[in-house]
């Protein structure tokens, strides 16, 4: 065996060891479970606890303000969140809702669907959030389970 086929055997061997492992990584990557669940209802983003937690690990800062909003930056992209029902809003929810608001929100109630693209591209980076949307809250309640009384 020549030193080119016998260097092109190993090459070879390592190419496909690279592969092997790097699919598994993927494969696992791609059966984790959600962290946390996004709801879109409408131009407005809600957020569970564990969804804001996910956020928060990914920001660089953290503050919160006076009027009780929190402010997470990570590079140059902002977003608020705050408290927006201290109980599950969403069927299968645990725990409080929040409102995520793009800084837009705050200048220009017009650029509000324009804030909310943005924060649905931010949070896509973060590929272990789960996604529900309606058009409006009335699509919402319907989903809701009934309450035995018939409320």
């Amino acid at each position: 065996m020549t030193r080119s086929r016998a260097f092109l055997a190993i090459s070879a061997a390592i190419t496909v060891g690279l592969g092997f492992f790097s699919g598994m990584a993927v494969s696992r990557h791609a059966k984790a479970p959600p962290r946390g669940h996004v709801y879109i209802v409408g131009d407005s983003v809600f957020l569970d606890i564990a969804a804001l937690d996910a956020l928060r690990a990914s920001a660089d800062h953290i503050t919160t303000n006076d009027l009780g909003w929190t402010l997470l930056q990570a590079g140059s992209r902002l977003l608020y969140a705050k408290v927006y029902l201290d109980k599950p809003a969403f069927r299968g929810q645990v725990g409080a809702t929040y409102l995520l608001l793009h800084p837009s929100a705050f200048a220009d109630p017009a650029e509000r669907s324009r804030g909310t693209l943005e924060i649905l591209r931010e949070l896509m980076r973060l590929t272990n959030l789960q996604f529900s949307s309606w058009s409006r809250w009335e699509d919402v309640i319907e989903q809701l389970p009934k309450s035995p009384r018939g409320e």
